[in-house]
């Protein structure tokens, strides 16, 4: 899925609404088990079961990239004002950003 510049945020937001309801339509057609075609993956033949698992993990990892999109715009992180689930105020941030972005970046040389 892609969103070309010029294309309204209601588009795609319809095109992700229709295929959730394909998707739900599927889970409650279809055993676990029922086998697929993905012909773009390496291993082209799946089941119902691996698709839910790729896609669970697909918008866990996407929707974990937006919040960090919205944490740039409004300046804000955590779950809410009054409660961040974040580190007390004298955790230090600087110290822990630096570990993260040196796992980041040693993880993609490899």
């Amino acid at each position: 899925m892609y969103a070309r510049a010029d294309e309204p945020s209601e588009s795609v937001i319809a095109f992700y609404r229709a295929s959730w309801r394909h998707a739900l339509e599927t889970f409650a057609e279809r055993d676990l088990d029922s086998v697929g075609a993905v012909p773009w993956w390496s291993e082209p033949e799946v089941t119902l079961h691996q698709i839910l698992v790729h896609m669970i993990t697909e918008t866990a990892r996407h929707a974990g990239h937006v919040d960090i999109v919205r944490e740039l715009i409004d300046d804000f992180v955590g779950m809410r004002p009054e409660a961040t689930n974040l580190p007390e105020d004298d955790f230090d941030w600087p110290s822990y950003v630096a570990r993260i972005e040196a796992a980041a970046r040693a993880a993609g040389e490899r």
